[in-house]
């Protein structure tokens, strides 16, 4: 597909309330928490008076997003427009708002000729370049040191073409703000639903979950860490403890000659009966970036997690407080035995953390950072 590839200079006046989105694909929230957090923003963006339309930019489709709840994840259904239509729907935003650094990085050179009464917003996602750096001192990976340096010279380049970036984190804008001090960066974070049903007891709960899409290296990472090490080392005192994986994708080799007591569950489509049975969320994150979307969710309803500092990035969580935070594995293990050992401290947790995410990550909370961006000059 082509978008505008040799687009003309505009005499079409953008309307400053129109809002094109442009990810690689239409966002499905049931494979990834980047998806989710696009169809939220969608959401709250209809619900702020834009007319806002998502589209994919590899298989050309195109949604029209609805003034509804911005907990509605649903899309409609999708159409195929022509070139000649992709070029009105871009001339006539006022704000073109591109996800993902490979999806600005082909379309930004295209589009430049029609800056001029357009803003362009440059949604990181998370932000690649850290993320593969910190890949790399994990592994010792040569080719993800390789792959950080290329994605760092990227999204330099289109820090400085943007009229404002957004990234998901406090750290990730810190991280902007020392190579380009003079670009605006905003901070979106992932948006949370809110929970309104009863978090059910403790007592009706049993096992660890973890939830991830394997296409993502961190959490194929994690999940190791977990078969591994964390649940191996727990079972020597508590060898009743289950463990479900949750997710897309586990490599064949993670998923052959499981223990018993381990459960792959693969792709689920609706996770609240999997998050309203489980213990906690165990989440031993060794590297990435962004923020975590799958502790927000089991924050959200209620589930506490257990995470590392990597882990809990962005989400300003205090270990103790309103989660068990640890990076040693031997700390992490005792930390998964307090929480399922200790119905007082679940309690706390559960109500904490649930406190946490509605206070400071759910749509309530966000809508106006979100106007501060889409309103800028």
């Amino acid at each position: 597909m082509r978008l505008t590839a040799s687009v003309r200079k505009s005499t079409v006046s953008p309307d400053t309330r129109s809002l094109l989105i442009i990810d690689h694909t239409l966002p499905d929230p049931s494979q990834d928490a980047g998806s989710d957090r696009l169809v939220r923003i969608a959401r709250m963006a209809a619900r702020l008076g834009y007319d806002t339309k998502v589209l994919g930019y590899a298989d050309r489709q195109l949604v029209g997003i609805e003034d509804t709840s911005p907990d509605d994840l649903s899309l409609p259904p999708s159409v195929t427009p022509t070139d000649a239509v992709l070029t009105e729907l871009v001339e006539r935003a006022g704000t073109i708002w591109i996800s993902r650094p490979e999806v600005a990085g082909r379309l930004m050179p295209s589009l430049s000729r029609l800056r001029e009464g357009r803003r362009f917003v440059f949604d990181t996602v998370d932000l690649h370049y850290l993320r593969l750096s910190r890949q790399a001192k994990v592994s010792s990976s040569n080719q993800a040191a390789r792959s950080s340096a290329a994605y760092r010279q990227l999204e330099r380049h289109l820090l400085r073409t943007a009229d404002c970036t957004v990234v998901v984190t406090p750290q990730e804008a810190r991280a902007l703000q020392t190579l380009e001090p003079a670009k605006i960066v905003a901070v979106i974070p992932t948006v949370q639903g809110t929970r309104i049903t009863p978090v059910p007891p403790r007592a009706d709960r049993s096992g660890l979950i973890f939830i991830g899409n394997y296409r993502h290296p961190p959490n194929v990472d994690a999940v190791r860490q977990l078969i591994e090490q964390i649940m191996p080392a727990l079972w020597k005192e508590l060898p009743g403890t289950t463990l479900t994986v949750v997710g897309n994708r586990l490599p064949p080799e993670i998923a052959a000659g499981l223990d018993s007591r381990i459960t792959v569950a693969g792709w689920v489509e609706d996770l609240g009966p999997i998050v309203d049975g489980a213990v906690a969320l165990a989440a031993p994150l060794r590297f990435g970036a962004g923020m975590n979307g799958k502790l927000c969710l089991a924050m959200a309803h209620g589930l506490p997690v257990v995470t590392t500092n990597l882990g809990a990035e962005g989400l300003d969580l205090v270990d103790g407080q309103n989660a068990l935070v640890a990076d040693d594995p031997e700390a992490f293990v005792h930390r998964c035995e307090h929480l399922i050992t200790d119905a007082a401290q679940w309690a706390q947790l559960s109500e904490t953390g649930k406190i946490h995410i509605d206070a400071n990550y759910s749509v309530q909370a966000l809508m106006q950072k979100l106007e501060d961006v889409l309103a800028s000059p």
